[in-house]
């Protein structure tokens, strides 16, 4: 650029830097809304470069909270001179990406629930490389959430230990209920229903694996609507003794 006053001439040099110009669009879509912990969800991740301008190198990562993935992760590119290379971990995918305009890159995942209930939210991302704006940030990401519904395996136990014993004397029950997982069971009801002839009136309640026996008394434990426990997490058991006595005779 050159500029004249008078017989003053001087020289004037402008550097004018050119970004390119993408529009990575994101989707995420999951094959179902709901599952079961021990059930697999599958998540499939799209990645479309809207341009005008292709991209080089641009990342993308997808962080699976409350998902173990569990098989092989496949991809599956469109376009001429599209690119990608991509690592795993047991709970999220990291690539690198080349999309030449309406180039795409498709990753399909299977997972399952890490979390056992409630839900699950998560969010794949990407991001123009260094020198790349992009048009509307607003679709550089997609969220899908999955609702885990609780699933658990209660049993019960109980004994005395004994087939028969003298009229007239105590015999203890030991009542067990048992939480084999996955998910909690809190506000488990529990409730024993003696016969007619047994009069029993104590009982102690002991609990493992964080379970809670939340204040349980004879009257509360033997009550048509039985007794309510504030905590039964997975793998954990109540265990109820209940003092009774015996009739005369008969059972």
């Amino acid at each position: 650029l050159s500029t004249s006053l008078g017989t003053n001439t001087s020289v004037v040099t402008a550097t004018l830097t050119i970004s390119l110009l993408a529009d990575l669009q994101v989707t995420k879509v999951a094959s179902a809304t709901s599952t079961l912990p021990s059930q697999t969800s599958v998540f499939t991740v799209t990645v479309v470069n809207l341009g005008p301008s292709s991209v080089t190198a641009a990342p993308f990562t997808d962080t699976l909270a409350g998902w173990t993935i569990v098989g092989p992760v496949t991809r599956t590119v469109a376009g001429a001179g599209t690119t990608v290379t991509f690592i795993t971990t047991t709970t999220s995918i990291n690539a690198s990406m080349t999309l030449p305009v309406n180039g795409s890159v498709s990753f399909r995942v299977v997972a399952q629930p890490s979390t056992y209930n409630g839900f699950i939210t998560n969010t794949a991302v990407a991001q123009p490389p260094a020198g790349t704006s992009d048009a509307n940030p607003s679709n550089n990401n997609a969220t899908v959430t999955v609702y885990v519904n609780p699933a658990a395996s209660l049993s019960v136990s109980k004994t005395n230990g004994t087939s028969s014993f003298a009229g007239g004397a105590t015999t203890v029950y030991t009542i067990t209920f048992a939480n084999a997982g996955l998910s909690a069971a809190d506000g488990a009801v529990v409730k024993d229903t003696p016969s007619s002839n047994l009069m029993c009136g104590a009982l102690t309640c002991n609990a493992s694996g964080g379970a809670d026996c939340g204040g349980m008394t004879i009257a509360s434990f033997l009550s048509s609507g039985g007794h309510i426990l504030p905590s039964l997490p997975a793998n954990s058991t109540v265990t109820v003794l209940l003092s009774c006595i015996s009739p005369l005779t008969g059972f």
